[in-house]
């Protein structure tokens, strides 16, 4: 009689807590853009008006900008959680190391770049202000988490060329979430910075514009950085299963609908004409063939 070994796996309550913290830093994300000029993120309004303009508030001519940046900061944070909440919920609460590892380098790619570009730009007040939420709260409920995982056999071949590509392209947004996070300044983004300047200030950015676009592109390049690199690692180790494919879907949904809708809002259609349909489509098309061509593979 063969005797069937039990893999440890975390508690359900941990796993509740894991997905609930998920769940409540998308909901950030989704509040962002509705209450980024409101009394509940005037601190930090304040304190990255004084690190960046040396104001004591920010200043009327950049509020269209800041609340384009408000809305696709949150769409970012909330499709990284969402992509988060998926790998809790299924490979994580199986007790996969990999998903653990996963979790952390998404963790941990998006503080480093995130709290390493605030300070180079002298916003040193968004890591104890925002940064030090996520990392304490989440990580710590990770480092309890570990020890009830455990390592499984190698992952299997992708399924599909489909699926190859799909985890090529995460692959590629986890490295534009670096470029846009340290080169929004640059001619690297020459078109889009020439809309928004278009778009609010007669053809011209004013140095105003430029600070604040540093600071907020740097932490929305992290944030993509951390919900793709995610993607990617999950399509590497859990090849064919449909959870992935979900996770990707939702993920991306989530991100798009709150980023384009914000973009409505303000009148910024170059936003969504320029990055939000383009990286829906780019997702979307090795998506559905992957779909279409799933297999789940034996256990």
């Amino acid at each position: 009689m063969t005797e069937t070994v039990e893999h440890p796996r975390p508690s359900t309550t941990l796993v509740r807590a894991l997905w609930s913290t998920c769940l409540l830093f998308a909901g950030v994300g989704l509040l962002l853009p509705l209450t980024g000029n409101t009394a509940l993120f005037a601190p930090w309004r304040e304190a990255a008006a004084r690190a960046l303009l040396g104001a004591s508030r920010l200043p009327a001519e950049l509020e269209p900008l800041a609340g384009l940046t408000d809305g696709i900061l949150g769409g970012s944070i909330v499709g990284k959680w969402l992509a988060a909440a998926w790998l809790v919920r299924h490979p994580l609460a199986a007790g996969k190391r990999w998903a653990w590892w996963a979790l952390v380098a998404g963790l941990l790619a998006w503080f480093s770049l995130d709290s390493g570009m605030s300070l180079a730009l002298g916003a040193g007040f968004n890591l104890w202000m925002i940064n030090a939420a996520p990392l304490l709260v989440f990580g710590g409920l990770l480092l309890v988490a570990r020890r009830s995982t455990s390592s499984g056999p190698p992952p299997s071949p992708p399924p599909s060329r489909a699926w190859s590509m799909l985890g090529w392209v995460c692959l590629a947004f986890a490295a534009l979430g670096i470029v846009v996070a340290t080169a929004s300044h640059t001619p690297i983004l020459a078109l889009y910075q020439r809309a928004i300047a278009d778009a609010w200030f007669q053809g011209t950015l004013p140095a105003g514009a430029v600070a604040w676009m540093r600071l907020t592109y740097a932490l929305i390049g992290a944030t993509f950085l951390g919900h793709f690199l995610m993607l990617a690692l999950a399509l590497r180790f859990a090849p064919g299963k449909r959870w992935v494919l979900e996770a990707v879907a939702v993920s991306m949904l989530g991100w798009f609908l709150v980023d384009a809708t914000a973009s409505a809002m303000h009148d910024a259609w170059f936003n969504v004409v320029m990055i939000d349909l383009p990286s829906l489509v780019a997702v979307a098309l090795p998506w559905w063939w992957a779909w279409r061509g799933r297999r789940e593979p034996r256990p």
